[in-house]
């Protein structure tokens, strides 16, 4: 069962613009055969150059690619989102910053969260008991979720999945700039100068191709999971970016639910075993490195390691005593 939603998050970004974000809702079946069974709810937020598909992955030719797929069959809801200015959410035309888009991704979680517990989804989506949320924000969203979560806290557990909290690092050779990058002066395709950090050698070379290709000016690709524009759009006036650095250190350290801080074993994490120290405020954080595991994990061979964590992990957030409503004010 999929439905698209639309959920407007104006008053969020607070620039007086009319701005809705796009997200897929994915829900395992028999929802109605068992009403009232305990439901853990998990959003995901793509990285910058990718958009919501990244999470449920369908490559012709490949099968089993699919994160979303995964978790929907151990009976999880899945809810991929769009950032602003990628994929199906609409992009800003007045300046914003960073916090804004995080923003705007925690009131649309909130009330997706809402729509699931009020059944208000779709006529045939009965209403689910959601016994836990929540988040999973790979790379580019894993910088947004953490801002999101510190200054508005709707969900019972957050997952950082190729991003540091301490020391976010560049996926390509120091000598070369963003410019270089962009113009694609340092190469394209299988030779593009961030390939070895986002895909190990054994990824399949189409897939490989598909996703590096990229468009000059750009890090998207003409795939289907990629977009032109990082989170925002060209809007975003930043205050912070996620290259800076430790430009989230007070925020994580403000996060007082369960984390999960994972990365492949190559990665743009410098040394994911010092993560935790970042997330002082949680009783509970997690790490994980994925062996064969590249900075694009759902491309990675070894996908399955990383989504049986996350899978573990959800179990950890669902038994975490004294949790609030998920997607309810905090006190």
């Amino acid at each position: 069962m999929r439905r698209e939603l639309r959920v407007d998050v104006s008053a969020a970004v607070g620039t007086g613009e009319q701005l809705a974000v796009a997200a897929t809702v994915l829900l395992p079946h028999g929802l109605d055969d068992r009403p009232g069974e305990p439901r853990t709810v998990v959003a995901g937020f793509p990285g910058g150059g990718y958009n919501r598909r990244y999470y449920d992955l369908d490559i012709p030719g490949h099968q089993g690619y699919s994160q979303a797929r995964y978790h929907l069959a151990r009976g999880r809801v899945f809810v991929a989102c769009d950032h602003l200015g990628t994929g199906g959410s609409d992009t800003p035309a007045r300046p914003l910053d960073y916090d804004a888009v995080a923003r705007a991704n925690m009131q649309a979680s909130r009330e997706i969260l809402r729509l699931l517990r009020d059944g208000g989804v779709d006529a045939d989506v009965p209403p689910l008991n959601v016994a836990a949320a929540a988040a999973l924000g790979q790379s580019f969203g894993g910088f947004l979720l953490i801002i999101g979560q510190a200054a508005d806290p709707v969900f019972d557990g957050v997952a950082i999945l190729g991003y540091s909290a301490r020391d976010p690092q560049t996926p390509w050779p120091a000598e070369l700039s963003l410019d270089d990058v962009l113009s694609l002066r340092g190469g394209n395709g299988r030779d593009h100068p961030m390939r070895p950090w986002f895909h190990r050698e054994d990824v399949p070379d189409d897939i490989v191709l598909a996703d590096m290709t990229k468009r000059a000016g750009t890090l998207g690709s003409g795939a289907p999971w990629s977009t032109p524009a990082n989170p925002g759009g060209p809007a975003v006036r930043p205050t912070r970016r996620p290259r800076d650095s430790a430009p989230v250190a007070a925020d994580a350290a403000r996060i007082a639910v369960p984390v999960l801080a994972a990365a492949g074993d190559v990665d743009v994490v410098p040394d994911p075993w010092r993560e935790p120290a970042a997330y002082r405020g949680s009783a509970h954080v997690t790490t994980a490195v994925i062996p064969g595991m590249a900075h694009m994990h759902n491309f990675a061979s070894t996908r399955r390691q990383l989504w049986g964590v996350v899978d573990d992990w959800l179990g950890v957030v669902a038994r975490r005593p004294g949790g609030r409503q998920p997607g309810a004010p905090a006190d």
